[in-house]
């Protein structure tokens, strides 16, 4: 049986495939650790009050995962689980083209102030570090690619 001849359209289709393949499990694995990485706040364990309205879990519920263009507007609601939160996202990764830049932006007004160090329950540079953290754990992955 002779061999498939050489189609450069084909394999230049089939890679554009799989690199887009590769960029979802990639944008997925950072979105969860980052929403995960994200502090909940217990206002029991704070010395004083929280602020008028505080509803814990609006930092994790404000990851929002956008094709084209950051979210700019800070979205109301609470995912103290992150569950929610991962799966709207992974909704929108899903759709995501290989020509469009996906975008994890979080608008929750304290959320620089979290990526400080403000909070007991995650060090500064959290997000930074989450990022890497969900790039790097695909490192040694052998992706299925449909």
């Amino acid at each position: 049986m002779a061999a498939k001849p050489f189609n450069k359209k084909e394999t230049f289709a089939q890679t554009m495939k799989e690199v887009n393949a590769v960029k979802r499990e990639i944008a997925k694995k950072v979105l969860a650790t980052v929403v995960l990485s994200t502090p909940v706040g217990m206002p029991s364990t704070w010395l004083s009050p929280p602020p008028k309205g505080y509803a814990p879990g609006h930092a994790r519920f404000s990851w929002r995962t956008s094709l084209g263009n950051p979210v700019t507007f800070e979205v109301p609601g609470r995912d103290p689980g992150g569950t929610r939160t991962i799966a709207a996202g992974f909704v929108k990764i899903k759709t995501a083209r290989f020509s469009q830049n996906i975008w994890f932006s979080n608008n929750a007004p304290y959320i620089g102030r979290l990526d400080q160090g403000w909070s007991r329950q995650a060090p500064a540079g959290f997000v930074e570090k989450a990022i890497r953290a969900g790039i790097n754990s695909l490192a040694d992955t052998t992706l299925e690619v449909p």
